[in-house]
């Protein structure tokens, strides 16, 4: 399973997991029975979103990320230097050194 973050700052990640669980959940229907997506998809990013959510940091062994991310199944983890996001490591990214 592909998980994507979308950093929300340190506070905590939005994945696409995240927004499934909202998609899936009462509320949704509330606004899909009005007929209006728009209400449905002004919900604010931290009522959704992972609260402490797995991070990783610059200098982190990438083999030890990778079994990280396989484990919790993630695509992706945000970089943290001193709780500052720096940037975000992906599947991706990783694959691009292998190949």
């Amino acid at each position: 399973m592909f998980i994507t973050p979308f950093p929300a700052i340190s506070a905590g990640s939005s994945t696409s997991v995240d927004i499934l669980k909202y998609f899936g959940n009462s509320e949704v229907f509330k606004h899909k029975a009005s007929d209006d997506a728009t209400d449905a998809m002004s919900i604010e990013v931290q009522k959704i979103m992972t609260d402490e959510p797995l991070t990783t940091n610059p200098t982190a062994d990438l083999g030890e990320v990778a079994r990280e991310m396989e484990k919790h199944g993630y695509g992706g983890l945000p970089v943290l230097d001193d709780d500052e996001l720096v940037g975000i490591i992906t599947e991706r990214d990783i694959l691009e050194i292998l190949l």
